[in-house]
């Protein structure tokens, strides 16, 4: 198909297929071919309009975050959710842990 980019995966969990379909089980009842399919929707919906959808595991959460990325520049035109927040706020839980472990 012209100017429809497959579903992508971005992986920050691992390369490895098994590991992302645990991620995604551990905190969703999806399964990586359902995500893959939704994705691959959505791409055909928006064949017309020069962007596409890919999706990515957060690497401290598993969390599913779907993006929508410009097919000629490559910037990221929308981000749900955003990757920003839940780095945020698992570096605040990060620190919170920190805090923690100091005090015991």
């Amino acid at each position: 198909m012209e100017g429809v980019t497959p579903a992508r995966e971005v992986q920050h969990v691992s390369e490895n297929n098994a590991t992302t379909q645990e991620a995604i089980d551990k905190n969703q009842n999806y399964k990586l071919e359902e995500i893959h399919k939704a994705v691959d929707k959505l791409n055909k919906f928006m064949e017309d309009e020069d962007i596409h959808a890919e999706y990515e595991v957060h690497d401290k959460f598993n969390q599913i975050m779907i993006k929508i990325v410009d097919n000629k520049t490559k910037d990221v035109l929308l981000e749900v959710p955003p990757k920003k927040i839940l780095d945020m706020v698992a570096k605040m839980c990060e620190m919170v842990g920190i805090l923690v472990d100091k005090k015991a």
